[in-house]
């Protein structure tokens, strides 16, 4: 990663921004943060942020051992928690409003893993994320983008049409989320 896009570690460390990065950590078996702006070798925090355990072993950062947060849930709500003076949250999902996780998928994946904290973890994917799409759905302080109806293409496809189609719902659901926005806090 280092050769194909270097990271400024320096202005990283020295910024004002907060950069973080969601985590599985499988002793604890819990989500957690981590920041790179005080790790202290933030590549390693971002290899451990994109190791999934049917592709990768798990990554080292400072003697612990972590895999990607998406094991435990995509959407990391948990953190906002842990920060204190928000003025304002964006939540941007890929799917429309009632949409929830099947367990099945994640059963089944979970059994490629042979780490059983890891297989119990992605057993209860679905069920973690199902639950945060429903607390999304209950608050009004949150804004939320998403389409308003499921894209028409997935991940793995390549069609043309198909991309301009899901771009094309991005934009309108943006629009209704900067409308909200104007609402409630004005111009």
């Amino acid at each position: 990663m280092r050769e194909t896009e270097p990271l400024n570690c320096i202005s990283l460390k020295q910024g004002r921004t907060q950069v973080i990065a969601a985590l599985t950590d499988p002793e604890k078996m819990e989500t957690v943060y981590l920041s790179l702006n005080e790790a202290r070798d933030p590549i390693d925090v971002l290899m451990a942020s994109t190791t999934m355990p049917f592709f990768a072993t798990p990554q080292l950062c400072d003697g612990r051992i972590y895999y990607d947060a998406n094991i435990i849930c995509a959407i990391p709500l948990r953190y906002l928690e842990k920060v204190e003076e928000i003025e304002e949250t964006w939540v941007i999902l890929t799917t429309p409003h009632g949409y929830r996780r099947q367990a099945w998928r994640w059963q089944m994946a979970s059994w490629f893993v042979k780490d059983r904290r890891i297989k119990k973890l992605l057993s209860n994917r679905a069920i973690t994320e199902n639950q945060v799409l429903d607390e999304i759905e209950r608050r009004s302080d949150l804004f939320v983008i998403r389409p308003e109806r499921s894209l028409p293409i997935h991940w793995r496809d390549s069609s043309q049409d198909g991309i301009k189609q899901a771009i094309e719902l991005g934009r309108k659901a943006v629009r209704k989320t900067l409308t909200k926005r104007k609402e409630t806090y004005g111009p």
